[in-house]
Formats: structure tokens, sequence, C-alpha cells
């Protein structure tokens, strides 16, 4: 009795080529899902960071936790990261806390160094080689005092005086909780310690709208942010330009150093006019006056 005919070649050939045609046309579908998803968890990773800052402020009498340029002591311990195998690259404990390193706000992250992170960055101890770095997320430089709570030299980029720096509730003033902006992400190029170095602009000219730290455009052209009264949320870049694309790699191999980072100025940065109105304001209680929303 013959046996049961076989695929003919050309038949498995039609069937590998549906299967490729198939393939090619839901990649983009699933690659778009996969941005989506590590979008979403990058906003879900700020909104938890703030809930555990303002936790750790409800059981400190108001008082912000420390935010220093590195140390073992603040809201975390350590944190001055680069792409040459910085132990803080990869040491968990400059998270949630351990010997020697007093991570205030591990506790209230139940311990989870997973949402210290994004999921897009994909920075690693040596650049694109070694281990994955452990952190995105840094905090504005007008929140927290130093490391032995002294509130002088706090905000220098800024600068404060006459801009505000914030140390306190009671502190909280202008601008309000819900426009004051606490965790954002952080270029990988660019992040080193776990301060956001910013400074105010001047004036309507834009003339010195340069970053000094410089946001991500991990997620596309737009960066995530958390803010103080604790919801999270995009920002569509209004001018990219200013903001370098991620390498993961730098000439010195310290992410954020002035010799290294490409910093851009562009005249009249609508997207750091948008910051700026939500990191702080004129002490003597003047408007500011760069455009805002």
């Amino acid at each position: 009795m013959p046996g049961a005919p076989a695929f003919a070649f050309i038949e498995l050939m039609v069937v590998v080529a549906i299967i490729m045609l198939l393939t090619a046309m839901l990649l983009p579908t699933l690659n778009g899902a996969r941005q989506q998803a590590a979008s979403i968890q990058c906003l879900h990773n700020l909104k938890e960071l703030a809930q555990a800052w303002n936790m750790y402020v409800t059981d400190n009498h108001g008082v912000f936790p420390y935010n220093t340029e590195g140390g073992t002591v603040g809201w975390i311990a350590g944190g001055e990261m680069n792409y040459s195998g910085s132990s803080d690259d990869t040491n968990l404990m400059d998270l949630t806390g351990g010997p020697g390193h007093t991570s205030l706000l591990g506790p209230y992250t139940s311990k989870q160094p997973f949402i210290f992170k994004c999921p897009s960055d994909q920075s690693r101890s040596f650049g694109k080689s070694g281990s994955p770095r452990i952190r995105t997320y840094s905090m504005s430089a007008a929140l927290g005092a130093g490391a032995n709570g002294a509130t002088s030299g706090q905000g220098a980029w800024l600068p404060a005086p006459p801009w505000l720096c914030f140390f306190k509730e009671s502190d909280l003033r202008r601008p309000a909780p819900s426009m004051l902006w606490l965790f954002q992400e952080e270029d990988p190029d660019s992040i080193n310690d776990e301060v956001f170095q910013f400074a105010m602009p001047t004036g309507a000219g834009g003339v010195d709208t340069a970053w000094i730290d410089s946001p991500s455009k991990l997620h596309g052209n737009s960066g995530r942010f958390a803010f103080v009264d604790g919801h999270s949320e995009a920002h569509e870049w209004r001018d990219p330009r200013g903001i370098p694309n991620v390498t993961y790699s730098s000439s010195s191999g310290m992410p954020g150093d002035p010799g290294s980072y490409p910093r851009r100025t562009v005249i009249g940065n609508a997207d750091v006019w948008w910051v700026a109105a939500r990191t702080s304001a004129l002490a003597s209680g003047a408007k500011n006056d760069f455009p805002s929303e």
C-alpha cells in the first residue's frame, strides 16, 4: 500500500514564506506593545517612588529625605554611577539599604530594587557591556537637604537663592505639590549621582535654556516625571533637539561629567521652561519671567 504523500519542496517553501510574512506583519505590533508596556511600567515605577517618599515624609514629621551627591546616606545611598564599572552601577544596597548603606526610602519600597529603573534603560556597567545598571531615576535638586541635614549649598545650579529649595512640608507653597516634580527619568548617558541638577532660566529671551543634567528620551520624544503629590505623568518634548539621543557610551566613561556629556543649548527651549515652572519659584514672591503653562 503506498504511503501518504509527503510535502513537496515547493509546498514547504510556501508555508515558510507565509510564516515569514506573518512574522514581518506582526513584529511592529509586538514591538509597539512592548514599548507601550515599558512606558506604563516606567510611570508606575515613578508613582511607587513618589508614594514611598510621601510615606517617609509622613513618618518623619514632614521633613524630606536627604538628597545628596554621593555618600552613604540619602533617599538612596551612594549613587555615583558611571560607565567604568563603578560599584554603584550594580550595588542593590544603594537602593534598598544594607550594612554601611542607609537608603531612607528603602524600607518604604518593600525593598524592591526594580522600581528604581525604567525597563527601557539598557545601560550596563561598561556602557553596552557588563552587568545591567540598577537605576534610571533621579530626584530634583530643589528638594531635600544634604546628608548631614544642612540646607546651605543645596540647589546650587538653580541657583538658590534667589530660587527656592524645599526641605519640609511647610516649605511647599509655590509651586503647588501637584505642580512640583520630585523624580525624573534621567538620560542614562547623563545620570551619575542621585540628584537631577537644573538651572532656572532668567528670562523670556531663552538664551539660557540649557539642560545641566539631561532628561530622557527612552520613550520616543517624551520624558517621565513623578510629582510631590504622588502622581506621575509623561511630557512630550517640544524641542527634542536639546536632548541628545542615548548612546550608552561616553569619552571618559563618566556619564554626567561636564567634560564628556554633550550638553546642548537651544534658545527659547519650551521644554526647559516647562520643567522650570515645575521646579522652583522666586523666593521674593515675584512672578517667573519665562513662559510657562
